[in-house]
């Protein structure tokens, strides 16, 4: 089991190369917000539809849980606008060398 998850994060840190790297040219042709809204908007309805089929049922929601852990949901807004910023400006590469 360790194995898989060693490799599900290797692929999710090659997925984050890839995503920036697209982010960044579409971000220097529609805009950095677009860009932005663009990938939560895809990103919600993709973890909708895994929760509606997937998520197993949970005590709690996310209204009774302490209200500073849904403050993680804020980190996702600044990490996408500003690797959409650095690629277009240090490329790829070292943008995301540089949030490693």
């Amino acid at each position: 089991m360790t194995t898989i998850m060693i490799l599900l994060a290797v692929l999710g840190g090659a997925m984050l190369s890839v995503q920036a790297a697209i982010n960044g040219q579409l971000g220097s042709q529609v805009g950095v917000f677009k860009s932005a809204f663009l990938t939560f908007s895809v990103g919600a309805l993709i973890t909708a539809l895994l929760i509606f089929y997937f998520e197993p049922k949970h005590s709690l929601t996310l209204l009774d849980v302490p209200k500073w852990q849904l403050l993680g949901a804020f980190c996702g807004v600044p990490y996408i606008v500003v690797m959409v910023l650095a690629v277009q400006r240090i490329g790829t590469a070292v943008a995301t060398v540089a949030v490693i």
